[in-house]
């Protein structure tokens, strides 16, 4: 994720800070740390990737390639956090929530794929040419609706 071009919060500004439901109701929820060591330009922001947890704690995230079916595949074994937070901003509230952190993950990209194994996205999740063309029409419209507007 990117950072903001503006900041979220002003320098010399007091916010409050409150303990999650992390530390409230351990239970009820659990945050993550995912690191990448590396990301290549070709990666597709705009579209959702996929996360896999196998039974040995093993993580598999594939990210879409831009103008592809294909997708960047990262792993990277997931290990419990015990000390370790996540300090959230919350513009609505205009605070800051501690959360505690329940895993990290440091992921490492996977090159030099079998080519025969390449990952490709679930067809829901990945637009069709012709949904795509359908989705830039309709924002085309929308758009041209929005300046003929009075």
């Amino acid at each position: 994720m990117a950072l903001p071009s503006t900041p979220v919060f002003s320098t010399g500004t007091e916010y409050r800070v409150r303990l999650g439901d992390s530390f409230l109701n351990p239970d009820e929820g659990s945050f993550h740390s995912l690191r990448y060591d590396f990301k290549p330009k070709s990666v597709d922001v705009s579209r959702a990737g996929t996360l896999q947890v196998d039974r040995e704690n093993q993580v598999s995230v594939h990210l879409p390639k831009e103008q592809s079916d294909e997708t960047t595949m990262f792993q990277g074994p997931q290990k419990a956090c015990t000390k370790e937070c996540v300090l959230v901003f919350n513009p609505a509230r205009n605070e800051f929530v501690l959360e505690r952190l329940t895993s990290a993950v440091h992921l490492k990209r996977v090159r030099n794929r079998d080519p025969a194994a390449k990952q490709k996205l679930p067809p829901g999740m990945l637009p069709t040419k012709q949904q795509r063309r359908k989705e830039q029409k309709a924002e085309a419209a929308a758009a041209a609706a929005a300046a003929a507007a009075p």
